[in-house]
């Protein structure tokens, strides 16, 4: 069971109720005619095609991982820039806007984790801080990390429903009765940081019921080096 991206349905409790378990190892579902169609079964749906998905992306990729096209782009230079840029001289790190990093942490040390839905790509939002105007990447680090800390972003695993997010809501028109009816309610991440939307330091790969540490690079003798493989270097700038 360790190797599981979850235990149980991201909807499993009341009133959703999907009690999909990877252990049965339902593939596919069959709807019968004539019989009602059941809200868990079409989050069973969903969640059984995720988990394959999520199952095999954790295959692929490890957790930290930068998304790279590669027709396009380069982890380690090349004629087009690194999603992450780092000033090594003063120890500045910043980030591409909307960089896309995987999410593959270990589930087999905590049973609190074994919800948090794993094995995705979360997009990073743009943040409000330029780093000296260089184009399209941010500053993102608010302070100087120690030797062998890691630096990242905190995620939270959140529920999402009309009340918090308006646009949730039927938009049928004032013509149907269904007219701003609350919709379904969304899984969502969301990244936790301290001040504007800057990156966290931390010594460990923390991982807590509902949030995971996502580290993207870790700081030793002067430089950064991916999190994910934590031996190569990655490239410096000068802003």
């Amino acid at each position: 069971m360790g190797n599981q991206s979850w235990y149980h349905s991201f909807f499993d409790e009341a009133p959703y109720k999907d009690n999909w378990l990877p252990s049965k190892n339902y593939l596919s579902l069959g709807f019968l005619p004539g019989y009602a169609l059941q809200s868990r079964e079409l989050l069973e749906l969903q969640t059984a095609i995720l988990y394959q998905i999520s199952t095999t992306n954790r295959s692929s990729f490890l957790h930290g991982q930068p998304r790279i096209d590669l027709e396009e782009e380069s982890l380690i230079g090349g004629d087009l820039p690194s999603p992450i840029l780092v000033d090594t001289q003063s120890q500045i790190f910043s980030i591409a806007k909307n960089t896309q990093i995987f999410t593959n942490f270990s589930l087999a040390a905590s049973v609190d984790a074994f919800s948090i839905p794993n094995g995705f790509w979360i997009t990073i939002p743009p943040s409000s801080i330029d780093l000296n105007n260089v184009n399209g990447h941010l500053e993102v680090l608010d302070s100087t990390p120690s030797e062998n800390a890691y630096v990242g972003f905190t995620v939270e695993v959140v529920a999402v429903d009309s009340v918090e997010d308006q646009s949730l809501l039927d938009p049928a028109g004032t013509d149907f009765k269904n007219n701003d009816a609350p919709g379904a309610t969304r899984y969502a991440y969301k990244i936790i940081s301290t001040g504007d939307n800057k990156f966290l330091s931390s010594n460990e790969k923390k991982r807590n019921q509902g949030e995971f540490f996502v580290p993207i690079a870790q700081w030793k003798n002067g430089s950064y080096y991916w999190a994910f493989d934590e031996s190569t270097q990655i490239p410096g700038i000068t802003p």
